[in-house]
Protein backbone atom coordinates (compact mmCIF):
# COMPACT_ATOMS: atom_id res chain seq x y z
CA UNK A 1 0.00 0.00 0.00
CA UNK A 2 1.31 3.35 -0.77
CA UNK A 3 0.32 6.54 1.06
CA UNK A 4 0.28 7.36 4.62
CA UNK A 5 -3.54 7.25 6.53
CA UNK A 6 -6.77 5.49 6.34
CA UNK A 7 -8.04 3.67 2.89
CA UNK A 8 -8.91 6.79 1.12
CA UNK A 9 -7.45 9.71 3.55
CA UNK A 10 -4.26 11.94 2.72
CA UNK A 11 -1.04 10.33 1.27
CA UNK A 12 1.36 10.69 4.30
CA UNK A 13 3.58 7.82 4.09
CA UNK A 14 3.28 4.01 4.35
CA UNK A 15 0.72 2.68 7.15
CA UNK A 16 2.31 0.61 10.06
CA UNK A 17 0.20 -2.89 11.32
CA UNK A 18 -0.57 -0.93 14.60
CA UNK A 19 -2.99 2.18 13.11
CA UNK A 20 -6.22 1.35 11.94
CA UNK A 21 -6.25 1.02 7.69
CA UNK A 22 -10.19 2.21 7.72
CA UNK A 23 -10.77 5.53 6.48
CA UNK A 24 -13.23 7.77 4.97
CA UNK A 25 -15.10 6.98 1.30
CA UNK A 26 -12.95 8.20 -0.81
CA UNK A 27 -15.27 7.67 -4.24
CA UNK A 28 -19.00 7.57 -4.84
CA UNK A 29 -19.59 3.90 -3.28
CA UNK A 30 -21.51 2.81 -6.37
CA UNK A 31 -21.86 -0.61 -7.28
CA UNK A 32 -21.20 -2.47 -3.62
CA UNK A 33 -21.44 -6.29 -3.47
CA UNK A 34 -24.81 -6.87 -1.93
CA UNK A 35 -26.64 -9.66 0.50
CA UNK A 36 -30.15 -10.42 0.76
CA UNK A 37 -32.07 -11.26 3.83
CA UNK A 38 -34.93 -13.36 3.18
CA UNK A 39 -35.62 -14.42 6.45
CA UNK A 40 -37.05 -12.75 9.83
CA UNK A 41 -34.98 -9.92 11.52
CA UNK A 42 -34.50 -9.28 15.65
CA UNK A 43 -34.38 -6.70 17.43
CA UNK A 44 -34.14 -6.86 21.96
CA UNK A 45 -34.92 -3.24 23.25
CA UNK A 46 -36.21 -1.62 26.24
CA UNK A 47 -38.24 0.56 24.86
CA UNK A 48 -39.98 1.36 20.94
CA UNK A 49 -37.93 -1.55 19.24
CA UNK A 50 -38.22 0.12 15.80
CA UNK A 51 -36.87 3.40 16.00
CA UNK A 52 -34.82 4.72 13.48
CA UNK A 53 -31.49 6.54 15.29
CA UNK A 54 -29.71 9.68 14.01
CA UNK A 55 -28.01 10.91 17.31
CA UNK A 56 -25.26 9.79 16.21
CA UNK A 57 -24.52 7.47 19.57
CA UNK A 58 -24.78 4.25 17.14
CA UNK A 59 -21.99 3.34 14.87
CA UNK A 60 -23.75 3.32 11.43
CA UNK A 61 -26.65 6.27 12.17
CA UNK A 62 -27.63 8.62 9.29
CA UNK A 63 -28.45 12.46 9.55
CA UNK A 64 -30.99 14.90 9.49
CA UNK A 65 -34.52 13.13 8.41
CA UNK A 66 -32.68 9.90 8.07
CA UNK A 67 -31.86 6.87 10.84
CA UNK A 68 -31.04 3.27 11.03
CA UNK A 69 -32.49 0.58 13.12
CA UNK A 70 -30.45 -2.24 14.24
CA UNK A 71 -31.14 -5.51 14.30
CA UNK A 72 -30.02 -9.32 14.23
CA UNK A 73 -30.33 -12.12 11.69
CA UNK A 74 -31.10 -14.47 15.03
CA UNK A 75 -31.93 -13.75 18.50
CA UNK A 76 -28.85 -14.05 19.67
CA UNK A 77 -27.16 -11.46 17.43
CA UNK A 78 -30.20 -9.08 18.70
CA UNK A 79 -29.43 -9.67 22.25
CA UNK A 80 -25.76 -9.62 22.13
CA UNK A 81 -26.25 -6.33 20.29
CA UNK A 82 -27.77 -4.76 23.28
CA UNK A 83 -25.82 -6.38 26.04
CA UNK A 84 -22.76 -6.48 24.52
CA UNK A 85 -21.18 -3.38 26.65
CA UNK A 86 -22.51 -5.48 29.86
CA UNK A 87 -20.47 -8.44 29.50
CA UNK A 88 -17.48 -8.62 31.42
CA UNK A 89 -15.71 -11.69 31.84
CA UNK A 90 -18.08 -13.65 29.84
CA UNK A 91 -20.86 -12.79 32.80
CA UNK A 92 -23.86 -10.41 32.32
CA UNK A 93 -26.15 -9.72 35.17
CA UNK A 94 -29.93 -11.01 34.08
CA UNK A 95 -31.61 -7.60 34.89
CA UNK A 96 -29.92 -6.62 31.69
CA UNK A 97 -32.12 -9.33 30.19
CA UNK A 98 -35.26 -8.64 32.21
CA UNK A 99 -35.39 -4.75 31.17
CA UNK A 100 -35.60 -5.88 27.24
CA UNK A 101 -38.01 -7.87 24.91
CA UNK A 102 -37.46 -9.70 21.61
CA UNK A 103 -39.48 -8.61 18.53
CA UNK A 104 -39.55 -10.37 15.32
CA UNK A 105 -39.75 -8.13 12.48
CA UNK A 106 -41.04 -10.61 9.69
CA UNK A 107 -40.67 -8.99 6.16
CA UNK A 108 -43.14 -10.05 3.39
CA UNK A 109 -40.09 -9.91 0.78
CA UNK A 110 -36.05 -10.22 1.02
CA UNK A 111 -34.43 -7.34 2.69
CA UNK A 112 -31.40 -6.12 -0.11
CA UNK A 113 -28.30 -4.85 2.34
CA UNK A 114 -24.69 -3.59 1.10
CA UNK A 115 -22.36 -6.83 2.47
CA UNK A 116 -19.07 -5.85 4.48
CA UNK A 117 -18.72 -9.82 4.91
CA UNK A 118 -17.83 -9.62 1.19
CA UNK A 119 -14.43 -10.02 0.25
CA UNK A 120 -15.38 -8.05 -2.56
CA UNK A 121 -15.88 -4.99 -0.63
CA UNK A 122 -12.04 -4.86 -0.22
CA UNK A 123 -12.07 -3.20 -3.40
CA UNK A 124 -14.24 -0.71 -2.33
CA UNK A 125 -11.84 0.48 0.42
CA UNK A 126 -13.43 -1.43 3.84
CA UNK A 127 -11.99 -3.57 5.96
CA UNK A 128 -13.51 -5.53 9.08
CA UNK A 129 -12.47 -2.43 11.29
CA UNK A 130 -15.43 -1.03 10.06
CA UNK A 131 -17.67 -2.79 12.42
CA UNK A 132 -15.97 -2.57 15.66
CA UNK A 133 -13.55 0.78 15.38
CA UNK A 134 -14.96 3.28 17.49
CA UNK A 135 -15.13 6.43 17.35
CA UNK A 136 -18.08 5.90 14.35
CA UNK A 137 -16.75 9.44 12.68
CA UNK A 138 -15.83 6.79 9.81
CA UNK A 139 -18.36 3.95 9.65
CA UNK A 140 -21.31 7.40 9.97
CA UNK A 141 -19.46 8.59 6.79
CA UNK A 142 -19.82 4.74 5.14
CA UNK A 143 -23.03 4.64 6.04
CA UNK A 144 -23.78 8.35 4.41
CA UNK A 145 -22.02 7.49 1.25
CA UNK A 146 -24.08 4.12 1.05
CA UNK A 147 -27.43 5.86 1.51
CA UNK A 148 -26.34 8.14 -1.01
CA UNK A 149 -25.89 4.95 -3.92
CA UNK A 150 -29.38 3.63 -2.37
CA UNK A 151 -28.28 1.01 -0.67
CA UNK A 152 -31.63 0.30 2.08
CA UNK A 153 -29.19 -1.63 4.61
CA UNK A 154 -25.68 -2.22 5.35
CA UNK A 155 -24.88 -6.12 6.49
CA UNK A 156 -21.91 -6.85 9.10
CA UNK A 157 -20.76 -9.17 11.26
CA UNK A 158 -21.84 -7.61 14.48
CA UNK A 159 -19.52 -6.14 17.31
CA UNK A 160 -20.32 -8.36 20.15
CA UNK A 161 -20.95 -11.72 18.58
CA UNK A 162 -17.62 -13.68 17.18
CA UNK A 163 -20.07 -16.41 15.62
CA UNK A 164 -19.94 -16.66 11.58
CA UNK A 165 -23.07 -17.92 10.60
CA UNK A 166 -25.12 -14.60 11.36
CA UNK A 167 -24.87 -11.24 10.76
CA UNK A 168 -25.95 -7.88 11.97
CA UNK A 169 -27.96 -5.43 9.95
CA UNK A 170 -28.20 -1.34 9.79
CA UNK A 171 -31.62 -1.27 8.26
CA UNK A 172 -32.15 2.92 6.93
CA UNK A 173 -35.56 4.40 7.44
CA UNK A 174 -37.00 7.77 8.15
CA UNK A 175 -36.05 9.43 11.17
CA UNK A 176 -38.00 8.46 14.40
CA UNK A 177 -40.25 5.62 15.16
CA UNK A 178 -41.45 3.79 12.19
CA UNK A 179 -44.84 1.66 12.24
CA UNK A 180 -45.22 -1.35 14.07
CA UNK A 181 -43.95 -4.22 12.73
CA UNK A 182 -44.34 -6.99 15.47
CA UNK A 183 -46.32 -7.69 18.19
CA UNK A 184 -45.75 -6.58 21.56
CA UNK A 185 -42.45 -8.81 22.04
CA UNK A 186 -41.87 -11.31 24.14
CA UNK A 187 -39.50 -11.79 26.84
CA UNK A 188 -35.69 -12.95 26.74
CA UNK A 189 -36.64 -16.32 28.19
CA UNK A 190 -35.11 -19.53 30.15
CA UNK A 191 -34.28 -20.73 26.30
CA UNK A 192 -32.71 -18.15 25.22
CA UNK A 193 -30.48 -17.58 28.08
CA UNK A 194 -29.33 -21.68 27.60
CA UNK A 195 -28.32 -20.31 24.45
CA UNK A 196 -26.23 -17.19 25.31
CA UNK A 197 -24.35 -19.90 27.31
CA UNK A 198 -24.49 -22.78 25.54
CA UNK A 199 -23.54 -21.20 21.91
CA UNK A 200 -21.71 -17.91 23.22
CA UNK A 201 -19.96 -19.19 26.77
CA UNK A 202 -21.61 -16.11 28.89
CA UNK A 203 -23.72 -16.76 31.25
CA UNK A 204 -26.46 -15.30 33.29
CA UNK A 205 -26.24 -14.63 36.73
CA UNK A 206 -29.02 -13.77 38.32
CA UNK A 207 -29.28 -11.12 41.64
CA UNK A 208 -27.39 -12.28 45.17
CA UNK A 209 -28.49 -13.88 47.62
CA UNK A 210 -29.09 -12.25 51.16
CA UNK A 211 -26.24 -14.56 52.29
CA UNK A 212 -23.96 -13.52 50.32
CA UNK A 213 -24.87 -9.62 51.49
CA UNK A 214 -22.52 -7.59 53.87
CA UNK A 215 -25.04 -5.96 55.91
CA UNK A 216 -23.77 -2.48 56.63
CA UNK A 217 -25.76 -0.46 59.62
Amino acid sequence: MTGRGPVGGPALGPLTRAESHQGLPAAPLTAFPECSHSGPLWRAAKGSPWWYCNCGSCRFDLDASHGTCYLGTDELVAVLETIGPEIADGVVASVYLDARRLHRWKRSRPLKAADLTDRRAVGRGVTNELATMTPYTIPRARARALHAAECRAVSYRSRFDTGDSHRAVAHFGPAGLAGRRSDSGVAIGPDLRVRLEEECGVVVAGPPSLDGLTVME
